[in-house]
């Protein structure tokens, strides 16, 4: 998809940048985790983002957006 919308060389530049946000996060410190195993940038089939409660308030356990 990337490729036929004349964007393949910069896909990969925007995980890069999303990375280095996620990165940041402590789980210890904001209460929660975040999990990136694949994006289209890097050859994945999507971009899947997983953010999981560690601490705090009783609820879902996890959510993932697309």
């Amino acid at each position: 998809m990337p490729e036929a919308n004349g964007a393949g060389r910069l896909t990969p530049v925007l995980c890069a940048f999303d990375a280095n946000r996620s990165d940041a996060v402590d789980p210890e410190r904001h209460g929660f985790a975040f999990e990136r195993p694949t994006t289209i940038g890097h050859g994945g089939p999507h971009c899947p983002f997983t953010f999981r409660r560690t601490t705090g308030r009783e609820g879902p356990s996890g959510i993932t957006a697309p």
